[in-house]
């Protein structure tokens, strides 16, 4: 069914590859049980095998939800020069070792202090959650 494997594995390939639809791939992968336990052991061998791996971007492209977590710190004046207190460092530490343990956490950016929040150059620390 449907087109040929390509270089980097896709769901389109695994199903070519295990005779079903893209959806079945889907829906298997995700541990729907409208799919069989041997066809879902079928998939899951095939997506091993090619070392699949699914691509988060193109799933919250798909589901029109981006599971991102945005923390905004502004640096402030420290005796130390670090920018930051103390008591953030801490809690962005908190943060991202509970995103870690859930497997949602991506990126971190710092945010520089400017005249209006939103202008250029301020990032955000951020997380997947999917």
């Amino acid at each position: 069914m449907g087109r040929r494997p390509s270089n980097k594995p896709t769901s389109f390939d695994i199903a070519y590859l295990a005779g079903v639809s893209q959806p079945t791939v889907s829906r298997a992968l995700r541990g729907s049980k409208s799919v069989s336990l041997e066809t879902r052991q079928k998939i899951e061998a095939i997506a091993r095998q090619l070392n699949y791996t699914v691509d988060k971007n193109a799933s919250s492209l798909r589901s029109q939800r981006s599971h991102t977590l945005a923390l905004l710190f502004f640096e402030d004046p420290t005796p130390d020069d670090s920018h930051i207190n103390p008591f953030f460092l801490s809690m962005i530490g908190a943060i991202t070792r509970a995103c870690a343990a859930h497997g949602r956490w991506r990126s971190c950016r710092s945010c520089r202090r400017t005249v209006h929040p939103t202008a250029a150059g301020c990032g955000a620390a951020r997380g997947s959650a999917g």
